[in-house]
């Protein structure tokens, strides 16, 4: 009798646990507002956005596959389609933002430059960003070898332009093996500007601001095989920066580029932080960067209201066989949301929905995702709405 009671007792616990579980369940952290389809006339590559008296606008492009750069509405429709092919020194692009409908800026290399049209291909401005940093700067064109720009992150704010940089000088020589070579250019690179910001770009007493050479001191030492490029961001009055196969975000002061701290990011779904390998003599038969591309990181950092966003990408499994491995198929991986106060307290982590990719956050703790379809040039964008 007293083993029948126990059992019931036992019974009757289990069911309140599983009753208050039930009734305490969360609700989705957030919810479906709308989905919008349309098919484009390529693939596009790169997508973002811009609003302009309250309406979203969407821009994207393949060039040089497809020579425009379109401008949608909110519902897919193409309403500016700007013909490259008319400006002539656009020949290699880096870097393309729309923040108004007259202020579309294509940063490009061979060259180096900033272009600004408007939504009718019209040349507002343009500024040679190789001529500006031989003249303000201690590189002149007779000591450097080779210049480029490249842009991961936000490219201009209020007229200041950021945007990461490869130097080389003419101290720059070939060591005799690609061991050596390895190991030289982590050393050299090491020395050198990782990124320059210019402020006031668009004015004559435009400065440039470059010394950061404590940015592959701090996340690289020299003997590690791992050629992934920070990307950079503008986030309220401060510069951040955060680079694949680490779990930090680093705050920079904008008046002197200098480092002024670190917070390190912690995930509930993927590891954010990995053994770095070191260079070996002999080397790898697939390049570590590939598979850096199958592990979980820090993808944007977006800030709205006192409140801090950070997209987390999930580690996705490596291919069985090593020659399979390739860049991942985007829509194969999971994404979260970080969100964090103003001081930068987490506040709780948002699993994205799955097999959808990430494009972009909007403001109102909106964001966007894209479905993959059978056909690549037919886009569909999901829009949600985080809860309160």
């Amino acid at each position: 009798m007293s083993n029948i009671k126990t059992i019931c007792v036992i019974i009757c616990t289990l069911l309140v646990v599983l009753l208050v579980k039930c009734s305490t369940v969360k609700k989705p952290s957030y919810q479906k507002v709308k989905t919008v389809s349309f098919e484009l006339p390529y693939i596009p590559s790169t997508w973002g956005y811009f609003y302009e008296k309250d309406s979203l606008y969407f821009y994207t492009h393949n060039y040089p596959t497809y020579k425009n750069i379109d401008i949608l509405n909110s519902k897919g429709k193409v309403l500016y389609s700007i013909d490259l092919s008319k400006q002539k020194a656009i020949i290699e692009m880096t870097k393309v933002e729309v923040h108004s409908l007259d202020s579309i800026f294509i940063l490009t290399k061979n060259p180096s430059s900033l272009f600004v049209l408007n939504k009718n291909t019209k040349l507002q401005n343009k500024i040679a960003i190789d001529s500006l940093f031989f003249s303000k700067t201690e590189y002149t064109k007779e000591k450097v070898k080779h210049l480029q720009t490249l842009c991961y992150g936000n490219m201009i704010k209020k007229g200041n332009l950021l945007t990461n940089i490869f130097l080389m000088d003419t101290t720059f020589h070939t060591p005799e093996n690609l061991y050596e070579t390895r190991l030289y250019s982590n050393k050299y690179e090491s020395k050198m500007p990782q990124f320059i910001y210019i402020k006031n770009i668009f004015e004559t007493n435009s400065k440039i601001l470059y010394n950061t050479s404590w940015v592959s001191k701090i996340i690289r030492k020299e003997d590690e095989d791992f050629n992934m490029m920070p990307f950079y961001v503008f986030l309220e009055n401060k510069i951040i920066f955060c680079i694949s196969h680490d779990r930090h975000i680093y705050f920079v002061n904008p008046e002197d580029l200098s480092f002024e701290r670190k917070i390190p990011v912690f995930s509930d779904y993927t590891e954010l932080e990995y053994k770095k390998p070191k260079i070996t003599k002999e080397p790898p038969k697939t390049p570590y960067v590939y598979k850096a591309m199958y592990k979980g990181a820090i993808i944007n950092v977006f800030n709205y209201q006192n409140e801090n966003f950070v997209l987390v990408k999930h580690e996705t499994p490596l291919p069985q066989k090593e020659e399979m491995i390739s860049i991942p198929d985007p829509f194969s991986a999971r994404y979260s949301v970080i969100i964090y106060d103003k001081q930068w307290k987490k506040q709780k982590e948002i699993l994205l929905p799955e097999k959808e990719k990430f494009v972009a956050f909007l403001p109102n703790k909106q964001f966007i995702t894209r479905s993959k379809t059978k056909n690549a040039r037919q886009v569909t964008f999901n829009f949600y709405q985080i809860a309160e």
